[in-house]
């Protein structure tokens, strides 16, 4: 069982570790040449699967801790332990920094579509007035109806994927306490276990002492 949550937990680490790569390069691309609606989604969903995984491997941990263990696995523990508070920390860091960014640069589409329904409605009218005697006066029409539409729906996308950040990067904070609680646990019945053998230590040694006393 020991075995099964210390491979578990290892490779939940491993994997977010990944997943924090992914992120911060995505990230970086925000607001540069490279910026896109498919990039920011795709930021958003690897953020998403990223904070599963942090959860996973913080049940794992929780498990591990109250798993009764042997000196053989003792190392390992206190190891992951250690590996995965850190790099909870660097997640929560690079999530903050991505969402962060994706408030700070709008990609073009959504700046003008946001101050811009007015300015749609101005092509309208042009188009209208420019076109009104053209054969192609519905196709062009149409066409500015469908940039107006993808505009807005890009609106759309930027304002769910920041929704769904918030909501991860709240569920971390969460998971965080959670991790924090745990580990303070932990440490008062380590300091707990401690404070018996020390007193057993001076149980012993009171007694020998008495003994040898009364023995002279």
């Amino acid at each position: 069982m020991t075995s099964e949550l210390i491979q578990s937990l290892s490779t939940g680490i491993e994997k977010l570790n990944l997943s924090i790569n992914q992120i911060e390069n995505l990230s970086n691309q925000i607001g540069t040449s490279t910026d896109s609606n498919d990039l920011r989604k795709k930021l958003a969903d690897v953020q998403h699967s990223a904070k599963e995984i942090a959860q996973n491997a913080q049940r794992n941990l929780k498990e591990l801790i109250s798993d009764p263990i042997n000196n053989e696995f003792k190392i390992q523990k206190e190891r992951l332990i250690d590996e995965f508070v850190k790099v909870f920390k660097i997640f929560q860091q690079v999530a903050e920094t991505s969402l962060r960014k994706l408030k700070q640069f709008e990609l073009p589409e959504q700046s003008a579509s946001r101050g811009g329904n007015v300015t749609f409605q101005n092509e309208i009218e042009e188009a209208n007035f420019g076109l009104g005697r053209s054969l192609n006066y519905e196709q062009e029409q149409s066409n500015i109806q469908i940039n107006i539409d993808q505009d807005l729906q890009s609106v759309n996308d930027r304002d769910n994927q920041i929704q769904q950040l918030e909501s991860d990067i709240i569920d971390l904070n969460t998971t965080f306490r959670d991790l924090a609680i745990i580990l303070n646990d932990q440490q008062k019945t380590i300091n707990a276990f401690e404070n018996n053998i020390n007193n057993a230590d001076f149980t012993v040694m009171n007694t020998m002492f008495v003994l040898g006393s009364n023995s002279r």
